[in-house]
């Protein structure tokens, strides 16, 4: 068995208070890095699930048969992370990898909860930082600054949004990602709901989740998001926004409205007023934005409003 493979697994199986010290003695070991690193960055995704993993009737892999397109698992992902989307070949290429090359029932599992980002080890990104400093890109994307810290100047030009309760979600190359960096389980429906629109308009989608939706406030151009210093602004997104309104709009997954669109700050108190938002369980404020770009950090073009008693 090699020998990351024992590591991951004494990490997987350690208690909640033992887990650093397990990082900690394996923190030199490169193979038990890259895994960490390929499993929990949240800007990577090899683009598998568990259900095309499977062997099909007819199926058979040996370890005669040649890797052509990597070598290792770690080649395997990097390989899989440049892909736009997942074409047979490849596919046939990690089920040979899979089912072929290794020789261990262990191996086996913890890759394919590598390769679908499923598997679980109970460690944060926050804890594998702090013990393995810089192993994780951390995981930023816009928060919202109030209000009353940078007063909009007479004459903006702003949009208006209700400002959706929920858990913060963000879909990114195929997967929901939650507002601390780490995948959301068990929401495939809307992932696959959202996959084909992704990827088609290479878009980044910004929400929260329900128990029963994604509602979904920003789009994102993926250049944009994965640069440092994106270029398209909040004028040219909720346009595309409200043309793919009705791509968006299914039983699981929903569009913000837009509220307002002007310069008229008058309209805040009176929107603010109004029952259905102030009264709401669903919303939770007005949310205000200026004509930037989408920014993965907390800045001055993205300003909440909140109802009283609503933090």
């Amino acid at each position: 068995m090699k020998s990351y493979c024992s590591q991951i697994d004494e990490l997987r199986k350690a208690g909640k208070n033992e887990k650093a010290a397990v990082l900690q003695r394996y923190q030199t070991e490169t193979d038990f890095r890259l895994f960490l690193f390929y499993l929990l960055n949240p800007l990577f995704s090899c683009r598998l699930s568990e259900e095309m993993l499977l062997l099909q009737d007819g199926e058979t892999y040996t370890e005669e048969m040649p890797l052509v397109f990597f070598e290792t698992p770690f080649e395997c992902c990097e390989f899989l992370g440049g892909l736009r989307s997942m074409d047979a070949a490849t596919l046939r290429q990690v089920k040979l990898l899979l089912y072929g090359h290794c020789k261990e029932e262990l191996e086996r599992e913890l890759l394919i909860g590598l390769f679908t980002h499923t598997l679980r080890l109970g460690v944060s990104i926050k804890t594998v930082n702090r013990v393995i400093p810089g192993l994780i890109p951390p995981w930023r994307i816009q928060l919202a600054t109030p209000i009353g810290s940078c007063p909009v100047e007479p004459g903006t030009s702003f949009w208006l949004t209700p400002i959706a309760g929920g858990r913060r979600a963000t879909f990114y190359r195929g997967r929901l990602i939650s507002g601390d960096g780490m995948p959301v389980t068990g929401r495939e429906k809307i992932e696959n709901l959202l996959s084909g629109f992704c990827e088609e308009n290479a878009a980044v989608l910004d929400g929260v989740l329900t128990d029963d939706c994604f509602r979904i406030f920003d789009i994102i151009p993926l250049t944009d998001f994965e640069s440092a210093n994106p270029k398209t602004p909040y004028s040219v997104r909720r346009m595309v926004l409200e043309r793919a309104f009705a791509s968006l709009n299914t039983e699981s997954t929903s569009v913000v409205p837009l509220l307002y669109h002007g310069s008229d700050q008058r309209v805040i108190d009176r929107l603010m007023e109004r029952p259905w938002l102030a009264e709401s369980d669903i919303w939770g404020g007005l949310m205000l934005n200026l004509d930037t770009p989408y920014y993965r950090k907390a800045h001055h073009g993205c300003l909440s409003i909140r109802t009283k008693n609503k933090k």
